[in-house]
C-alpha cells in the first residue's frame, strides 16, 4: 500500500498535491452558485466545496480559497449584495457547468455564455430553470481558518424549490432528481443508491427500511 508522510505530502508538485488531496474524500455534491453583482450583470460559477451547517436555522457554508491574486466574482457578489443561490446540476448539464470556470470578464454573464436559462427570484438573484434543486440564501457571517487563508461564508436559507416533494420522513432522494456530483476540479459522477438503513440502536442489528 503506498504510503505518503506529512514530509512526503508537503514535496509534492503544488497542483498534483491538490487534486490528490481533495480527490480523497471522494465524491462530494456539486452546484453551480449564481450571485449578481452591482452592475445588475449575473454570475454563475461552479462549486463543490458546500457545507451542511445546521438546519435551525438551516445553514450552509461555502468555501474560497485564499488566492488573493484572483479575482472572485462569487465571493464580492456576495458580500455587496448579501444572496446567492445554489442550483443543482444534471448530467446533461456537466459540460456547460465546469465551462463556468474560467474566466470570464467580470461585465460577462456567464448564463449567457453558456446558454442555460435564467428564472428570476424574489431576491436580487437568478435561479436556473433546468436545475431540479435551487435554494437562495442570505449571506450570514465570515469564518476565517486562519492557517490556511479560506474564507468561508455562511448562509441561511430563504427559499427551496425543488422539482418533487421530499419523502415523508424529509429525505430529499437526489437520485431521482437526477442530481451528479464531481471529485477534485474535473471528475463527475452520476449517483447509485445502494439503500436506506434504519436509525442505528446499540441494542440491535442494522436494518435496511
Amino acid at each position: 500500500m503506498p504510503a505518503f508522510s506529512s514530509q512526503d505530502i508537503q514535496a509534492l508538485e503544488p497542483r498534483f498535491r491538490g487534486n490528490f488531496i481533495q480527490s480523497l474524500l471522494g465524491a462530494k455534491s456539486t452546484f453551480l452558485v449564481s450571485t449578481r453583482g452591482l452592475n445588475g450583470i449575473d454570475n454563475l460559477a461552479i462549486f463543490n466545496n458546500i457545507i451542511h451547517i445546521g438546519a435551525n436555522p438551516p445553514l450552509y457554508g461555502i468555501q474560497f480559497r485564499p488566492d488573493e491574486e484572483v479575482r472572485r466574482d462569487t465571493l464580492r457578489n456576495i458580500m455587496d449584495t448579501g444572496y446567492y443561490s445554489l442550483n443543482s446540476i444534471t448530467e446533461n448539464m456537466v459540460a456547460k457547468a465546469h465551462q463556468s470556470s474560467a474566466k470570464y470578464p467580470a461585465d460577462i454573464s456567464e448564463f449567457d455564455v453558456l446558454g442555460f436559462e435564467k428564472v428570476a427570484s424574489s431576491f436580487p438573484v437568478s435561479y436556473i430553470s433546468e436545475s431540479p434543486i435551487k435554494i437562495t440564501l442570505k449571506y450570514s457571517e465570515t469564518l476565517q481558518i486562519k492557517n490556511s487563508g479560506v474564507t468561508i461564508l455562511l448562509g441561511e436559507i430563504q427559499e427551496i424549490l425543488v422539482s418533487e416533494n421530499p419523502e415523508s420522513d424529509g429525505f430529499y432522494n437526489p437520485i431521482t432528481s437526477g442530481t451528479i456530483t464531481s471529485v477534485g476540479l474535473d471528475a463527475y459522477y452520476s449517483l447509485h443508491e445502494i439503500g436506506r438503513l434504519k436509525y442505528a440502536k446499540a441494542d440491535s442489528t442494522p436494518q435496511w427500511k
